[in-house]
């Protein structure tokens, strides 16, 4: 054996083991292609051995079988080149898979079993020693089998190098050196297999280049380029970044800073000139050897305007621990603040007029009466009578600007930046003020601009305010705002009044009307609530009809007069359920009267605005006329023009029902209300009541009289009994009886007397 083939032997041997030891490094790094690569390698091991095999044996029939297996290894090592060129350019998705058909395996397939067959019928090569060198070494003789071979392996290279260009112009110029390395190295083994062809030489060297390609291509592919590719990626990364990078190496020497860094260094520094100047900012961390990481945020007033920054050094150390540099990061914070804020203002604040929402008022009065709680101060609230109507008269534009306008005047009341003030709800503001900056005058010339904005319209905008002393910090802000409502309330009605201040005497009324709240159902379980009758006198004096009254004897204070808790009732609420039981017990008399003989007397109940929000009126009064058997027409049902204003066409329908049935229906108070002719219209009633308070409210009784003389006369037409209520005095009953009245009710005949009182007096019971 000659110095050449010994020479190629050793670096085979060499190469061998480093392959196999590539093939271990390559099972544990496992990059994404290490299947297809592990097969390349292990197909690159076995075909190098059988060509060394091939090399050194020295019996002809072997040789031939040793360069067969050689030829099917080449076989399947190209093809493995295409498969895992595929996937290493990642090209053997669901797309990409027809590149890959049946047809390349069968034809490398067939190509094996033709080797095969043709060197079994000695037409596939033949052998000789060659005499041109000394030593042993087989001059092979290619016959055409070999060719199409050849042509296989050929084929297989070339479309490898296809995939691996075909990606270079798919990506970008960052990823091309890990192709290009690839494609190179498969090219120069083809290009080393046709010289040595063509020059004959007797040593195929391009398995030596097919076994350096192998492993040129496990360096480059998961060692040197990806670290290339990582660190390009990474210095891109940070040249994008939207933060700026500044790095340092241990002297404290600039390495590199991206054009973020640069953008935001020249915003707040006008004598930034370069990254040096950063020192400034930390100079003794950068320089330091022990790398002292630091952060920190700051704020820069640029041109009226400022910026934010977080602002943070960070120390590099190597894996003994050691300094190996810093880098120095800014994130510009502005907008990302800014948006916090905002968002924090749609939180706290009310869209429309930028003031506190309900929440955080109470969060803000009960801080700064925390922290101050010395300071004597007011809270006013602040409310527009049926500020509905102003949207609906005039548009929601100028309801806006009604709100808008009264946020305005509030500015007026107080020197703080930031207005202690809410809109709690809808057209409902409340505001906290010291008390030296109280002015009920200031106050009552922003009522008089604000009615201003709806002058020269037929509607006139009534706003009222209620006043609170704070004199406990630590009491409840919406018990403050409660108190100063309970303020507007009393004076709500009153167009006269738009300011009113909560006052201990407010206070009691407030408990008082807790206290009744808190002891009505009981009162009710216990039948503390007692029926009261006032008869009704007809003009002739006879007594046949009553109205039911209602008095409290309460088991402590006495006998409360309804005047005390109904009011409280009807503000609550709670009324409907003492009508209902005021109706039960007149019924039940009625039932009384009825097994005793007495089947004339009427009586009246009232029916209240609360009843027809909160019960089946019709339902309720039927079932009671049914279940104590009387006759309906000995209950009339008393009702009031107010009753009936809210939801007026439902209201009219139930009272149509009522009189179907065939109650008797009373209009009372006739004349208070608004549309009293239109109700007669419009409400099929048997009897009109009419209070003497009627005529007592004007100074010129000449003239009242007249108009009650006027309608004495149209109920007379429409033939409804005319009833007048509060008689009580001779004289009163004189000019009555001239106007020929129906029938009387008042004081003069009699005041409400309990029931066993009335039956004893008027049924001889």
């Amino acid at each position: 054996m000659n110095g050449l083939v010994f020479g190629y032997l050793i670096v085979m041997a060499v190469l061998e083991v480093l392959l196999i030891a590539q093939c271990v490094l390559t099972c544990r790094k496992k990059p994404y292609f290490y299947k297809s690569l592990l097969r390349l390698l292990l197909i690159a091991i076995v075909t190098s051995i059988t060509y060394f095999v091939f090399l050194i044996v020295r019996n002809e029939s072997v040789a031939k079988w040793c360069g067969v297996l050689y030829f099917i290894g080449l076989d399947w090592l190209t093809f493995q080149a295409v498969v895992f060129s595929m996937e290493y350019c990642k090209a053997n998705s669901e797309k990409y898979k027809p590149l890959i058909p049946a047809l390349p395996i069968v034809v490398t397939t067939l190509d094996c079993i033709m080797m095969i067959a043709t060197n079994a019928a000695g037409n596939l090569i033949n052998v000789t020693v060659n005499t041109e060198y000394t030593g042993h070494v087989w001059l092979v003789k290619w016959l055409w089998p070999y060719f199409i071979h050849a042509g296989i392996c050929y084929i297989h290279m070339m479309f490898s190098i296809v995939i691996l260009l075909w990606k270079t112009k798919k990506v970008s110029s960052l990823y091309r050196s890990r192709y290009h390395t690839v494609a190179i190295a498969f090219s120069l083994g083809i290009l080393l297999n046709a010289v040595c062809y063509l020059l004959k030489f007797p040593i195929d060297l391009s398995i030596l280049q097919y076994t350096i390609a192998s492993m040129l291509i496990i360096i480059f592919s998961i060692y040197i380029i990806p670290r290339k590719i990582r660190n390009n990626t990474v210095s891109n990364v940070i040249a994008h970044m939207n933060s700026g990078i500044c790095c340092f190496d241990n002297d404290g020497q600039n390495a590199f800073c991206n054009s973020s860094f640069r953008e935001i260094m020249n915003r707040i520094h006008a004598t930034y000139k370069n990254a040096e100047d950063v020192k400034k900012l930390f100079p003794e961390a950068i320089t330091r050897n022990n790398g002292e990481s630091l952060e920190c945020d700051r704020q820069y007033d640029v041109n009226g305007k400022t910026i934010y920054l977080k602002q943070s050094l960070v120390s590099i150390r190597d894996k003994k621990d050691m300094f190996v540099g810093s880098f120095f990061e800014i994130v510009d914070q502005t907008e990302e603040i800014a948006a916090r804020q905002r968002e924090l203002y749609k939180a706290t604040h009310d869209s429309l007029t930028g003031l506190y929402n309900r929440e955080t008022f109470f969060t803000k009065v009960k801080e700064i009466l925390e922290e101050d709680p010395d300071t004597r101060r007011y809270l006013i609230c602040s409310d527009i009578k049926d500020f509905k109507l102003i949207n609906d008269l005039f548009g929601v534009e100028v309801g806006d600007a009604v709100l808008r306008k009264q946020v305005q005047l509030m500015k007026s009341e107080s020197t703080d930046d930031e207005l202690l003030a809410s809109r709690i709800t809808g057209d409902k503001f409340a505001l906290v003020i010291p008390e030296d900056r109280f002015d009920h005058d200031l106050i009552m010339r922003n009522i008089v601009r604000m009615q201003a904005l709806t002058d020269g319209s037929m509607y006139k905008m009534h706003i009222y305010v209620g006043v609170y002393e704070i004199l406990d910090a630590t009491e409840n802000v919406q018990t403050m705002c409660d108190k100063a409502r309970i303020a507007i309330e009393s004076i709500k009605g009153d167009y006269n009044t738009h300011i009113a201040y909560y006052d201990g005497k407010l206070r009691e009324e407030l408990i008082y009307e807790k206290t009744v709240m808190s002891e009505f159902e009981n009162a009710l379980e216990c039948g503390q609530f007692c029926m009261y009758l006032q008869p009704q006198v007809h003009d002739d004096g006879k007594i046949n009809s009553a109205e039911a009254l209602v008095r409290w004897a309460h088991p402590t204070n006495g006998l409360i007069p309804p005047g005390k808790y109904i009011p409280i009732l009807e503000k609550t609420g709670l009324v409907h359920k003492l009508d209902m039981y005021i109706w039960e017990k007149a019924i039940k008399k009625i039932a009384d009267w009825k097994v005793l003989g007495i089947n004339d007397m009427q009586i009246s109940v009232n029916i209240s605005t609360n009843d027809f929000y909160h019960i089946d009126i019709y339902k309720v009064l039927t079932g009671l006329v049914e279940k104590y058997d009387i006759d309906v027409n000995l209950i009339n049902l008393e009702i009031t023009e107010s009753a009936l204003m809210k939801n007026y066409e439902e209201n009219i329908a139930t009272i149509d029902q009522l009189k179907n049935y065939g109650f008797k229906i009373e209009i009372d108070d006739f004349g208070s209300g608004y549309s009293s002719l239109n109700m007669l219209k419009d409400i099929r009633a048997d009897v009109l009541k009419i209070d003497m308070l009627f005529l007592r409210e004007t100074e010129n009784k000449i003239r009242s009289r007249k108009i009650l003389k006027s309608i004495i006369d149209m109920s007379k037409a429409l033939g409804m009994p005319i009833i007048i209520e509060g008689v009580e005095t001779d004289e009163q009953l004189s000019y009555l009886k001239e106007m020929k009245c129906d029938m009387y009710q008042g004081y003069y005949y009699s005041r409400p007397i309990p029931v066993n009182e009335f039956e004893e007096k008027y049924l001889s019971l």
